[in-house]
């Protein structure tokens, strides 16, 4: 795929944004021999095929590719066709100001002091956070909360569309400067308010104990 296929297909889109499915949709009619070709080496996969759909995947990672470089931006996530390899499916754009660009929300904690009669001050993290490990974990476990599964685009509709915090079961204030994260493995989808509860403790609260909280409840 060349950069000016790239963008005769994004200009298809007349200023709307798109998702990767559309956009392969959209490459497929317009130059359907160069689409066979990406088939035939990557392969097509799909459901049943034990594989996600490697053709697809290979288009998202060149989308990504062009978005790190400026020319398209990232959007939100939203879930996937029934069939797809993948959970979620990113959604982008070429208008740098639409509406659904990532921002990604800091962890709030718990103020560590609070002075009777002074300002109370919020302490908000500001580690520096990896945007493809962030990408990595929705990809893996999805948008909705891993502990109530509350779903913000099922509930506010478009607006709600890919937000979601990320929580690190390992703090990040706790591990050295040589750790190297594991997206999958250290990193879950949480809503804000099942967030802040696991933060209500220090050490935090598992992911389990807070369902635990949520059943004995209900």
């Amino acid at each position: 795929m060349t950069e000016s296929q790239l963008f005769e297909v994004v200009q298809s889109f007349s200023g709307k944004s798109f998702s990767t499915l559309q956009f392969c949709q959209h490459f497929q009619v317009m130059f359907p021999n160069e689409w066979r070709e990406i088939v035939q080496e990557y392969g097509e996969g799909g459901k049943g095929a034990g594989t996600n759909y490697s053709a697809y995947s290979r288009v998202a990672h060149y989308l990504n590719k062009q978005a790190n470089d400026d020319n398209l931006d990232k959007l939100d996530y939203r879930d996937s066709p029934a069939e797809w390899g993948s959970r979620v499916i990113r959604y982008w754009s070429e208008d740098k100001s639409k509406e659904g660009a990532q921002h990604f929300p800091d962890e709030i904690t718990i103020p560590e002091t609070v002075t009777e009669g002074l300002k109370t001050t919020i302490v908000v993290n500001r580690y520096e956070r990896d945007k493809s490990a962030r990408s990595k974990c929705i990809e893996k476990w999805g948008i909705q909360c891993a502990v109530c599964n509350f779903d913000f685009e099922r509930f506010y509709g478009a607006i709600g569309a890919g937000f979601i915090h990320v929580h690190h079961l390992k703090p990040i204030s706790a591990v050295g400067k040589e750790y190297e994260l594991d997206p999958v493995n250290d990193l879950r989808p949480l809503c804000p308010n099942c967030h802040a509860m696991v933060h209500r403790r220090t050490p935090a609260l598992s992911i389990d104990e807070v369902k635990q909280c949520i059943e004995k409840k209900i």
